[in-house]
């Protein structure tokens, strides 16, 4: 079970932080040291939208 759990972890992150490049390219966000910054900026975007 942990390996199924390690595995769907690692690919969502791949799928997060591929969608948060892909959202930084096509709207000309900053330039991010990070995936993790990548991810939580893009996150925050997407539930701001979600709630607005």
């Amino acid at each position: 079970m942990r390996i199924v759990t390690a595995a769907t972890a690692a690919f969502a992150l791949t799928v997060f932080s591929t969608a948060a490049r892909a959202d930084s390219i096509f709207t000309g966000a900053m330039d991010y040291e990070s995936p993790i910054a990548m991810i939580l900026h893009v996150g925050a975007r997407l539930v701001g939208k979600m709630f607005s």
